[in-house]
């Protein structure tokens, strides 16, 4: 009976030392595989910065393109206030111009009343 006991020892010594070997492999390959992941977190992390910083500078890209938009829209605004407005004198002229005319004949017409 000391022998089996003996063997019994021996066998679960061994499967130990087996089960040892293997969770010691386990752990190496967990650190192995947290060592991966924070290779990964780290290149994320710098890619997600850089996306950051290229998000901030297209904003202010952005924000620059707006200010010119207003500015070309303030432009826009004033030249065709003054476009109008050249408009609307030039149509006085005319009717300025069409009123002498009509007020010259006129008085032609009157004078050639008065001659005969």
């Amino acid at each position: 009976q000391a022998t089996m006991y003996q063997e019994d020892f021996e066998h679960e010594r061994k499967d130990r030392k087996n089960l040892h070997g293997r969770l010691t492999q386990k752990e190496e390959e967990l650190a192995i595989k947290e060592a991966e992941l924070r290779c990964v977190r780290q290149q994320f992390e710098e890619e997600l910065q850089t996306k950051n910083q290229q998000v901030k500078q297209y904003k202010r890209q952005v924000d620059a393109v707006k200010a010119d938009l207003d500015k070309c829209q303030m432009e826009l605004n004033q030249v065709t206030a003054v476009s109008s407005a050249m408009l609307n004198y030039r149509h006085l002229f005319k009717l300025l111009v069409f009123y002498e005319s009509r007020e010259e004949q006129s008085e032609k017409e009157h004078m050639k009343m008065w001659s005969a």
